[in-house]
């Protein structure tokens, strides 16, 4: 799907999950094989206990403002703006205005229970950087973003609601060994 720059990859497909853990591997040469994921604590930086709330991760409101964090290719540090999230009419008008304007982003159709469309600034580069509510809870992840227009520019971001119910089908399918693995890193 990239022969075209990733512009036909969907919101409900552009994300993916990955579990780390304590493992550490040298840079360069071939590329190693991890050991398999073992149960027991998860070592995570959480000076302020975020991931021991519950939950972790909700739905943000429309008209909300949020949290876009990520590392753009022209600076590759760490950024972050603010942005308001559009309700699904809004949303809706904001792809058409962007297909009216030959943005890419206009071809792709808005889908509300995938994904938000936020009226916020990113970058390229940005992509999988968290989109976090007033409550420090992620509320998405940014995967694509039009041109800037009159000062404006639209940011898509799926759902953490859309990955979690993906996330527990998946792990709904796993052998009972690896789910056990899994278990510290996942609310239920």
């Amino acid at each position: 799907r990239n022969g075209n720059r990733m512009q036909d990859v969907l919101p409900e497909e552009d994300f993916f999950v990955a579990v780390t853990d304590a493992q550490k591997f040298d840079v360069g040469g071939p590329i190693p094989t991890p050991d398999p994921i073992g149960a027991g604590p998860v070592p995570l930086y959480d000076p302020g206990g975020v991931t021991l709330s519950d939950p972790t991760f909700a739905d943000a409101a429309a008209g909300s403002l949020v949290l876009l964090l990520g590392y753009p290719n022209t600076t590759r540090e760490l950024t972050t703006s603010v942005g308001r999230v559009l309700g699904d009419s809004e949303a809706a008008q904001a792809v058409a205005f962007l297909a009216g304007r030959g943005d890419p982003e206009g071809a792709i159709l808005y889908d509300a229970g995938v994904e938000m469309v936020i009226e916020g600034a990113a970058g390229a580069g940005m992509s999988g950087g968290p989109v976090v509510d007033d409550a420090g809870r992620l509320v998405g992840v940014l995967v694509r973003a039009s041109g800037t227009y009159d000062g404006v520019q639209y940011v898509r971001a799926v759902r953490m609601s859309h990955v979690a119910e993906r996330l527990g089908a998946a792990v709904d399918a796993l052998g009972p060994d690896l789910k056990a693995a899994l278990s510290a890193y996942l609310e239920r």
